[in-house]
């Protein structure tokens, strides 16, 4: 912390925290996964709390694999780990790589005003809650679902997870159109860590406007002060990497969670008397 300004009527303060945390599981009985809550696990040599699930299966070069022989069912969708048998594996850290704290408090006279801005950065999040809302199609980041889509990828056994080939020996890109519900339950739906999002936020965590008066000033005053303070918390925040017009607060959910309550913000008039 420090004083930018400092004189008679008039200082400005700054203070700031800068916080990281790492973990690791160093060990755990047998080598065993150990289930926490959700989906978040402790898993030797991973760092605590991490997230697993099942995984979109990619070819070499990271595109999907989409089915290209699973019937009217399953044909031009993902094809995800499960759908072949294997284990689900680590797919996210829901804990931050780090967090900002700046604090403002100015003084003028009578007046105080202060100002907390926070920055989470990193962690990753698969929230079912705006799986949901996507699937569903309950927000304007789908409105535009009608008509016919094609999972970008390339076609592979849903069986086997086999690339299938073309008469050259080459792997065959994806035009299999399916209808806007197919296509985001294929997507969203069908494998976890397509539903990962990175949870880095910024947000005003607290505003408050304050006015003193003291018996100094005011000769009839009853008291020796009075505060009154006026505040706000949570006014604003913005999660960039999360889908547009869901509004998610990634701090009302750190795991797998799908009866999120949302955050809110607060107001508060306080009054404190010296006597």
């Amino acid at each position: 912390g420090i004083d930018i300004i400092d004189n008679e009527n008039f200082t400005w303060n700054l203070r700031n925290l800068f916080t990281a945390d790492e973990s690791l599981v160093v060990e755990t009985l047998d080598g065993a996964r150990i289930s926490l809550i959700a989906d978040r696990y402790a898993v030797e040599g991973e760092p605590y709390g991490v997230i697993i699930g099942d995984y979109a299966l990619r070819d070499d070069n990271g595109n999907l694999l989409i089915s290209g022989n699973g019937g009217s069912t399953r044909v031009g969708e993902v094809i995800s780990s499960s759908d072949i048998g294997l284990q689900d594996r680590v797919i996210g850290d829901p804990t931050p790589d780090w967090k900002l704290t700046t604090i403002n408090i100015l003084n003028y006279k009578d007046f105080t005003f202060s100002a907390q801005l926070e920055y989470t950065h990193g962690g990753e999040i698969s929230s079912r809650a705006v799986e949901d809302l996507l699937e569903r199609g309950v927000t304007r980041d789908t409105e535009n679902r009608e008509g016919s889509f094609v999972i970008p990828g390339v076609l592979a056994d849903d069986d086997t997870g086999e690339i299938l080939l073309d008469s050259n020996g080459n792997a065959i890109p994806n035009d299999i159109q399916l209808n806007g519900l197919r296509t985001v339950f294929s997507n969203y739906y069908n494998a976890n860590d397509l539903s990962m999002w990175d949870s880095s936020v910024f947000r005003i965590r607290e505003i408050a406007f304050g006015y003193s008066i003291d018996k100094e000033k005011w000769n009839n005053l009853p008291f020796e002060r009075i505060d009154l303070t006026l505040t706000g918390r949570n006014l604003w925040y913005v999660a960039p990497n999360f889908p547009e017009h869901v509004n998610f607060d990634p701090e009302s959910d750190r795991g797998l969670g799908r009866n999120t309550i949302p955050t809110n913000k607060r107001f508060a008039l306080g009054i404190s008397l010296t006597f």
